[in-house]
């Protein structure tokens, strides 16, 4: 019982170890509104070259933090990845798909700005 034990003390402790700090899931989650919402005025002018330059920048900076969302709110988690995904792919097409991208980009800020308010 006595080895058992122990052998769950030191997985805990290695799994903590790998856990995102909640400062890091907000610096992220703040760093990714901004390039949402300079997406938004880029979409909006039809600004297509620097859309297909700033639609993956956001998935660059989710993949810094997503593996810490997903333990503390998997249902966040998943609307985040619903708008950010498509969205992703969406800045690459041509011509822009201006309404929709605009739609999931909203969405996708709807989502971090709950995550803000949840992250402790």
């Amino acid at each position: 019982m006595s080895k058992a034990n122990d052998q769950l003390i030191q997985t805990l402790y290695e799994l903590s170890q790998k856990l995102i700090p909640a400062d890091q899931i907000k610096a992220g989650a703040t760093q990714m509104l901004g390039i949402a919402g300079d997406l938004k005025k880029e979409i909006e002018a039809g600004n297509e070259a620097k859309v297909k330059e700033l639609g993956p920048k956001l998935e660059d900076v989710w993949s810094t933090f997503e593996d810490g969302v997903r333990p503390r709110n998997a249902e966040l988690y998943e609307k985040l990845e619903k708008s950010l995904n498509p969205e992703v792919a969406g800045s690459q097409k041509s011509p822009l798909d201006k309404q929709a991208l605009s739609q999931l980009n909203d969405g996708l800020t709807q989502a971090l700005n709950e995550l803000l308010q949840t992250i402790k």
